[in-house]
């Protein structure tokens, strides 16, 4: 994980007012970047007050990078809560 991309949320609560979790989030972008370092995914999330933004990665190449990101997008448009035990 990079050192500039804290794990904490910038702000806010996670919480909604009625103590549940927000659940108005929506991806707003899943794209491939590249640095000195190597390729990432970026994906941007927004809220209904704040948006947060995550380097993922990184990746030695970037057909890997494509690759999860094109599954960390899909993954994250479903409506199913994740999987709970394997």
């Amino acid at each position: 994980m990079a050192a500039d991309t804290p794990d904490a949320p910038s702000g806010g609560t996670p919480d909604g007012p009625d103590g549940q979790g927000d659940d108005s989030a929506a991806v707003l972008g899943c794209e491939v970047t590249a640095d000195h370092a190597g390729w990432w995914v970026e994906l941007v999330v927004g809220f209904t007050d704040d948006v947060a933004r995550r380097r993922i990665g990184p990746y030695l190449t970037e057909k890997h990078a494509k690759v999860a990101a094109h599954h960390i997008r899909r993954a994250a448009d479903r409506d199913a809560p994740p999987p709970t035990g394997w």
